[in-house]
């Protein structure tokens, strides 16, 4: 399976694959109130935003995908799939929206 051109549709929710195009979305989101108990804990600069992007891209045992609205667009969270190459895979979840967080 081609693991860099994932998209799930559902009636409301768009999955695909992690891109630069949602960099902003997630230095945004991805802040001290979300973060508390995670690793890594959020920068202060885009750039790391940028550089875990073109990790994740080119990481082939971690599938990390965005989460849109499916008709509007609007960015709502990241998952991730670790170990994805094993026979224990284990999913991660971050959606912003309904941490009251505002992405804009």
């Amino acid at each position: 399976m081609d693991f860099n051109k994932i998209r799930i549709k559902t009636k409301r929710l768009l999955i695909k694959n992690i891109s630069l195009d949602f960099k902003k979305d997630i230095f945004k989101s991805f802040n001290k109130k979300v973060s508390t108990y995670l690793v890594p804990q959020p920068s202060n600069k885009i750039t790391d935003t940028e550089k875990f992007i073109k990790e994740s891209i080119e990481n082939k045992t971690v599938l990390e995908l965005v989460i849109t609205d499916n008709k509007s667009g609007e960015f709502l969270g990241c998952t991730v799939i670790n170990k994805i190459n094993t026979s224990n895979p284990s999913l991660r979840m971050l959606l912003f929206k309904f941490l009251n967080v505002s992405t804009s």
